[in-house]
């Protein structure tokens, strides 16, 4: 019963998302450019400065400078390939090159944990992120897992992510939740191999693929 419900309300979402599209405020604080595709921390989060011990300012570390700084910040993210496992604390919009080019990968196949986690509670987020390839998670929401927030994925592809024993194997959203030109292709999980989408949650989709998704 509790897997026919969600996927009722998933597919009411879906249905109900043909109609519209979301978009989220652009970033007005903040820019920083990703250099090195390695993964290393900020040196000192909130100083203003992507850099990690050694200058370079890392996806990890603009990540955390910006969960540090005030009001919505902006990182662009070069073609490359670069870790996941990365929590958002704070308003950012996050641009890849391309999803072709661009890839942000989690912790699998040596652990556990989504690609991006966006924390719960408040003030409310607005988080917008484009032109990547999100892979290799592996959590509830192995891909993306938003708890409560605004967050608009355009021009992105989602695949392979699974949550085997979790629910949500691309995303699993609470939040307002847009997906625009984008992919969610090759997830799985014991429920929403694509998407599970929280009663509280509401998803639009637009001219987006749902494919060959397991769960």
């Amino acid at each position: 019963m509790l897997r026919n419900s969600r996927f009722a309300t998933l597919f009411a979402a879906i249905v109900t998302a043909a109609l519209t599209a979301g978009s989220a405020a652009p970033a007005s604080g903040a820019s920083f450019t990703v250099n090195a595709t390695y993964d290393a921390v900020d040196a000192a989060p909130g100083d203003g400065v992507c850099a990690d011990a050694g200058g370079a300012c890392t996806l990890r570390a603009a990540v955390e400078e910006t969960n540090a700084l005030a009001g919505a910040d902006a990182i662009a993210v070069p073609a490359g390939e670069y870790g996941g496992a990365l929590l958002i604390t704070d308003s950012v919009t996050i641009d890849g090159a391309g999803a072709a080019s661009t890839t942000i990968r989690g912790p699998s196949p040596n652990g556990a944990g989504s690609v991006f986690s966006i924390r719960c509670g408040y003030p409310q987020l607005s988080v917008a992120i484009s032109g990547v390839l999100i892979t290799a998670g592996l959590n509830r929401g192995g891909g993306i897992y938003n708890c409560g927030h605004t967050v608009t994925l355009r021009a992105v592809t989602i695949g392979p992510n699974g949550g085997a024993g979790f629910d949500g194997g691309g995303v699993w959203n609470s939040g307002t939740l847009s997906i625009v030109d984008s992919a969610i292709v090759n997830n799985w999980a014991q429920e929403g191999g694509a998407i599970l989408n929280d009663p509280s949650g509401q998803v639009r989709i637009v001219n987006s693929t749902l494919s060959a998704n397991l769960g």
